[in-house]
């Protein structure tokens, strides 16, 4: 009998239903990335989504509030990715090596973040670091997820599986915040490397490669 893990899950989609809310996001992610976090009012919010002020606090709530959405809704789009690689018609290993180098290059080149890392610091890192749980465990239970068709197949061993990811979910987060230690870590090809010799051994424990 296959051993079901976790149910799939992540952040909430819900918003996207609603396109008053998806164009307030829309606005404040345009703001953020301009200017930034700090300089970023409702008001500026408001305005450049074509909406009132009380629309913006009816439908989000506080500054803080669109914040955290914002970064929800970029986090599901790095779960869009990661379905998309464990459908590839590849090994297993290729695909755990895949899905960790290009969720790095994806979270490395996305504009919003290096924007607020980088410029909003104060005001961005708890959102990712001591307030970035709900999204850390979203990106755990939605990987558990895509991988129990393999846990299934018997391609992958279900025994301490959320551990195991939890792990690696912690590392590329580690990675995203710190890139650069004693590892080359920059182009495609070294983060493929550090990815059969770091991650497949804590993923496929047990297999000889």
């Amino acid at each position: 009998m296959a051993t079901r893990v976790l149910p799939a899950q992540a952040p909430d989609s819900a918003a996207a239903t609603d396109p008053v809310t998806e164009r307030i996001l829309d606005a404040a992610l345009e703001q953020f990335q301009e200017i930034g976090i700090e300089k970023t009012t409702i008001e500026d919010i408001a305005k450049r989504a074509g909406v009132g002020r009380m629309t913006v606090f009816r439908k989000m709530g506080s500054k803080d509030a669109i914040i955290s959405a914002v970064v929800s809704r970029e986090a599901r789009h790095l779960f869009e990715c990661m379905a998309e690689i464990t459908q590839r018609p590849i090994s297993l290993d290729d695909r755990i090596v895949a899905a960790t180098s290009e969720l790095i290059h994806r979270i490395r080149s996305n504009r919003l973040f290096q924007r607020l890392l980088y410029l909003d610091a104060e005001a961005t890192l708890p959102k990712i670091t001591i307030e970035g749980s709900d999204v850390l465990a979203a990106a755990i239970a939605g990987a558990i997820g895509y991988l129990q068709t393999d846990v299934d197949a018997g391609r992958l061993d279900a025994e301490n599986l959320p551990l195991r990811i939890e792990a690696v979910a912690r590392i590329i987060h580690s990675i995203a915040l710190t890139p650069h230690a004693v590892a080359p870590l920059t182009s495609d090809a070294e983060l493929e490397q550090f990815a059969r010799v770091a991650i497949l051994p804590i993923m496929l424990p047990g297999t000889p490669r």
